[in-house]
Formats: C-alpha cells, sequence, structure tokens
C-alpha cells in the first residue's frame, strides 16, 4: 500500500468524512405539531439525500435563522395564528423560501384570506388541502434542492 492510499484510508479521514457528508446535504424543515408529514417526508429525505428536520411551529423563526434550510413543510389541521405566525417568520427570514403547507381540514378560501399578507409576500408556496403523494413531495424537494446548488438560481 502507498503513503497515498494509507492516508486515503486512514482512521482519522473516514470518522470525518460522513460529518462533510452531513453538511453537504441540504435541509428540509418540517414544522407541525403533531409529526404527521415527518414520517412520510423522512423516508423519502433518506432516498434522495436531504436532510429533514421537525420543529415546532413556536421555534421556526429560529430555526430559519440558524440552519438555513432549502425548503419549509408545515401540516396544521385548520389555518390559525399559530400557521399565520409560520408564514410570517418565513417572510422575515427568506420570502424566496420553497414552502409547502398542507391544512386538511380548512381548504376554505376565507381561511386562506386570515394569512393573505404572508401568501402574497411568499415567492414558492404550494397549499395542499389534504397529505401529499409522493409525486407532489418529489417535485417540492426537487424545487428546495434547487436552491442547494451552488451558482444556480431557483
Amino acid at each position: 500500500m502507498s503513503v497515498i492510499d494509507a492516508a486515503w484510508q486512514s482512521p482519522i479521514r473516514q470518522a470525518r468524512a460522513p460529518t462533510y457528508v452531513a453538511a453537504a446535504q441540504p435541509l428540509v424543515l418540517v414544522a407541525e405539531e403533531a409529526a404527521v408529514l415527518t414520517p412520510m417526508v423522512e423516508e423519502l429525505c433518506g432516498f434522495l439525500r436531504v436532510r429533514a428536520q421537525r420543529v415546532a411551529p413556536a421555534g421556526l423563526a429560529e430555526a430559519l435563522r440558524g440552519l438555513g434550510p432549502v425548503g419549509l413543510l408545515c401540516h396544521a389541521e385548520r389555518t390559525g395564528p399559530v400557521l399565520a405566525e409560520a408564514l410570517r417568520a418565513v417572510v422575515a427570514a427568506d420570502p424566496e423560501l420553497p414552502v409547502m403547507v398542507v391544512t386538511e381540514q380548512d381548504a376554505t378560501r376565507q381561511a386562506r384570506l386570515a394569512v393573505a399578507a404572508e401568501i402574497i409576500r411568499l415567492e414558492h408556496l404550494v397549499w395542499l388541502e389534504r397529505l401529499p403523494n409522493v409525486r407532489r413531495m418529489v417535485e417540492f424537494l426537487f424545487l428546495a434542492e434547487r436552491r442547494a446548488v451552488p451558482g444556480r438560481v431557483a
């Protein structure tokens, strides 16, 4: 074994490799009180080599500032103050962040008007009235992942 091969296979380098891989993977945040979207997203994200992390809606503003996600998935049974606050946090942090909102029991136009001021300022918003299928999730994750590619504009 040459010196270069020995250095390449050193235990120190092997121990650091997963850290670099994890740091290179884009992050998608999942803001929800109960784990509804998270189990769906984690399996798909693992396959696509995207990290998924669940956060409580109350801690979303801090997570957006500190973690630098490439996308956000929000789940709420109904449109209300918690969802409005989450959308405000996105607008304040990065209005171009791709956001998917799922409100299963509140598909009315009036519900969306309750958070219209936040919606109008978001560049990439997808709003669904039911849980997304795999195709919708993949499309959204690819939209979000485009932000992670250096030199590429979404």
